[in-house]
């Protein structure tokens, strides 16, 4: 009767041979999985870090056309003042000069 089985095996070897079999193949299972999700969190973060980059890119591009560089000759080290635009007063200074004369006149 035994002799469909290979040798003489006996049956608890074969299912303790069976369940670590199976509980290989859930191991390899789990271990690629987590592989999976390691890779996904990994390409997740490499495309925002990507999406960053260009989106900084972008901003820079957006203030170098609001506010062009000024590109000096070579050999000067400082702009004369000829090349630096004097700054106009802050409304801020004008409009409060309006509003306290408004006030002291009431």
């Amino acid at each position: 009767m035994e002799s469909g089985r290979e040798g003489n095996v006996p049956e608890e070897l074969l299912l303790v041979a069976t369940f670590l079999c199976a509980s290989r193949k859930k191991w390899e299972f789990q271990k690629k999985k987590q592989l999976f999700k390691q890779a996904n969190l990994l390409m997740l973060r490499s495309s925002r870090m990507t999406s960053l980059v260009f989106q900084m890119m972008q901003r820079k591009k957006n203030l170098d056309t609001l506010y062009p560089r000024r590109h000096f000759s070579a050999g000067q080290v400082n702009p004369s003042p000829s090349d630096i635009s004097k700054p106009s007063p802050l409304p801020s200074q004008t409009e409060d000069a309006g509003t306290s004369t408004t006030l002291s006149k009431k």
